[in-house]
């Protein structure tokens, strides 16, 4: 366009329309900057945002393992206290057993009439030849038999002779020998008494171990 060519009016028409148009691109470059601003911002505090869960879950991812290392450090000092626990409780229980059977066995070697001056020495044969085990209800045993039939037969076998004084019959005050001649009794297992004071023995044995858990 040849703008020579147009008159006054015309020009000034064609500005106005120019300056119209600058307006509405200054309005619409104004609009879409604010806007690229807002958005801008927005990204900004998203981004802010997730950094800091990110450090929230750091840290509190932290405190978990610190929890937890401080749990398991805690969890095995409890540990080795329950384990020495069990410990002591076990060799208490042992040195218990062992002064119970140590009592049953001298109760029924007397009743056996095994000599005084002997019994140590027929308490020793009778455990290096056996198990005696101590049952929940602190019976003494020797396999199935009970401790006291056990050495009631001992006493009258060729072994358990030479533990009894000449001229007593073995076997208790009223001791019937019942060898069958080879010199060999063998325990039978039979249910028997093992003495009426017993309970008594076993609770004054408990009381020097008070250190032992109950059952």
């Amino acid at each position: 366009m040849n703008y020579a060519d147009l008159d006054a009016d015309k020009l000034r028409e064609l500005l106005a329309e120019r300056d119209t148009s600058v307006e509405k691109l200054t309005a619409n470059n104004k609009t879409l900057t604010d806007d690229l601003h807002a958005k801008r911002a927005k990204l900004t505090e998203f981004e802010t945002e997730a950094e800091t869960r990110k450090r929230e879950a750091d840290e509190a991812e932290a405190a978990r393992l610190a929890q937890e290392k401080d749990f398991e450090g805690l969890q095995a000092k409890m540990q080795e206290k329950i384990d020495e626990a069990d410990g002591r409780a076990f060799e208490a229980q042992a040195r218990l057993e062992d002064v119970l059977v140590r009592a049953e066995l001298d109760q029924h070697l007397e009743k056996a009439g095994i000599a005084p001056e002997l019994r140590e020495g027929a308490r020793a044969l009778i455990q290096s030849q056996n198990i005696l085990e101590v049952g929940e209800d602190n019976s003494v045993k020797i396999g199935e038999s009970a401790l006291g039939d056990y050495i009631t037969e001992w006493s009258k076998s060729d072994a358990g002779k030479a533990y009894v004084p000449e001229g007593s019959s073995g076997g208790g005050a009223g001791g019937e020998s019942t060898a069958d001649g080879s010199g060999n009794a063998s325990p039978k297992p039979t249910a028997g008494d093992m003495g009426g004071d017993r309970g008594e023995r076993t609770q004054a044995i408990a009381t020097m171990f008070s250190d032992l858990p109950a059952n």
